[in-house]
């Protein structure tokens, strides 16, 4: 944990406000975290008796939480959520949006190197699925991304489909299956920092390319930069990619 501040409410409770990480999970990010604080008689702050950090407690009274954002999209209005953004990219001009797809301009030589479009996954078991197509030389892909560097993705390019990861800088393809259409749906399957890939032509019938793909060691005391491996969007080459019918899913 770390970063913390006390605050306090209208009618005098306080709080301690921090960020640490789920045990288990570094790759999930950062967290925001609050517990109620009470004070000693001599002035210092104390959590209260009973009170566990690995368990529930009670939300501060008359506070109603709003719903979170739904990570799943389906690329209708002309902005991305909020919940979106790329790589270190101040420029957003190379994904276009609305219609019911994301358009990327390819860019750069691999998944890793182009400002992926990344989202932060909220859960220890998700699956990911989107309807990805490639135009003109391009490679149209949908991984997990920790940074340029270090990263997993299943692409369509080049008559085939394909699952790639860069470990510290160095690119390999893991698995490939021939495949003619330039369009293919992907999923994804995180069982526990465990990766599976799978790609279907209806999206019914699922073939699987590899799986157990571990991800456990994209958290920042493996390789610095306190990211966390978010699932990605991107397109290398040249052309362009679109996507569609981005589903997130807790298992």
């Amino acid at each position: 944990m770390g970063h913390g501040t006390l605050v306090s409410t209208p009618d005098d409770r306080w709080y301690f406000v921090y960020h640490g990480f789920r045990k288990g999970f570094h790759t999930l990010g950062r967290q925001i975290l609050m517990e109620p604080v009470e004070w000693t008689e001599d002035g210092w702050p104390k959590a209260p008796l009973g009170e566990r950090r690995d368990q529930p407690m009670a939300a501060p009274i008359g506070v109603q939480q709003r719903p979170m954002i739904a990570l799943s999209i389906v690329f209708k209005q002309a902005k991305l959520k909020a919940t979106w953004g790329a790589w270190k990219a101040a420029d957003m001009s190379l994904f276009e949006t609305g219609m019911g797809v994301l358009k990327v301009r390819a860019k750069g030589d691999n998944f890793g190197k182009i400002s992926p479009l990344t989202v932060m996954a909220r859960d220890e078991n998700y699956g990911l699925s989107v309807v990805a197509t490639s135009r003109g030389d391009c490679a149209a892909g949908h991984g997990v991304f920790y940074n340029p560097d270090n990263w997993v993705a299943i692409e369509i390019a080049d008559g085939e489909v394909r699952v790639r990861e860069a470990k510290r800088g160095e690119v390999k393809t893991l698995a490939t299956r021939e495949w003619m259409s330039q369009s293919a749906r992907f999923k994804i399957m995180d069982r526990a920092n465990k990766l599976e890939f799978y790609v279907s032509d209806n999206g019914r019938d699922w073939q699987e390319l590899t799986s157990g793909f571990d991800v456990s060691g994209y958290v920042d005391n493996e390789l610095k930069g306190f990211q966390c491996a978010r699932p990605a969007l991107a397109a290398s080459g040249d052309g362009s990619a679109g996507f569609s019918e981005f589903i997130y899913r807790a298992r």
